[in-house]
């Protein structure tokens, strides 16, 4: 009988013990969880009319052997260049982005018909009311292709800056909204992306290209932590 009661104690006892850490283990997690915080994603976006526009393109040579090919390109790109200056395009606004040489074949004769190089060029530049001009120039003065035109500002970080304080305020309207309260003390923020979107619009006439651009859109994302 003392046996029996013995065990029916120490199972009560440990029927306890175990209680008590369940207990203690929900009463710790309940403590590491703050309930006086709220975390909300806050967006910024500003529009920007373009003060600069950077002029994609090609000049494409070919010939019978490597050595040609860059002769002819270098002779072009010499009178792209004296042409560009003379309109006024500064050295440093002219980059040479890539360099590509590739062979020609005759794929149903099995034949090699020689090599093509190839310039990658940028030209940019801020004087938008002129720009159809500046292509025509390029295309008429050694560039035989053309690839892109893309609508920027100078300025961009001031730009993003400004996107990045409407991502806060925006943020603090949404809490102040979910919560009710206008004492909201900012705990954290971290920057999640931005979006850079230039938009343009091309139209070709009869005597050149007429550019249109249209406004240039940055926007800010930030997640920001409140303590209520």
């Amino acid at each position: 009988m003392k046996t029996k009661k013995s065990i029916i104690f120490i199972a009560s006892l440990l029927l306890c013990i175990i209680a008590m850490f369940c207990l203690n283990t929900k009463i710790v997690y309940a403590e590491t969880t703050n309930t006086n915080e709220i975390v909300v994603i806050g967006v910024g976006e500003i529009n920007f009319a373009p003060d600069m526009a950077t002029i994609s393109f090609g000049i494409v040579s070919n010939g019978e052997s490597v050595e040609e090919c860059q002769k002819q390109n270098e002779n072009k790109l010499s009178s792209l260049s004296q042409a560009l200056k003379e309109y006024g395009v500064e050295d440093e606004d002219i980059i040479t982005k890539n360099y590509n040489v590739t062979q020609k074949y005759d794929y149903a004769n099995g034949a090699q018909l020689g090599y093509q190089a190839t310039y990658y060029i940028d030209v940019k530049t801020n004087d938008l009311d002129n720009l159809g001009q500046l292509v025509s120039r390029v295309l008429d003065n050694g560039a035989n292709a053309f690839y892109n035109i893309e609508f920027g500002i100078n300025d961009y970080n001031d730009a993003y800056n400004q996107a990045l304080l409407l991502a806060l305020q925006n943020a603090q309207n949404k809490a102040q909204v979910l919560t009710g309260q206008d004492n909201l003390i900012i705990k954290n923020i971290k920057e999640l992306e931005y979006c850079y979107m230039p938009q343009a619009k091309l139209q070709m006439s009869y005597n050149g290209m007429d550019m249109f651009s249209g406004n240039i859109t940055i926007s800010a994302s930030i997640q920001v932590t409140f303590e209520k």
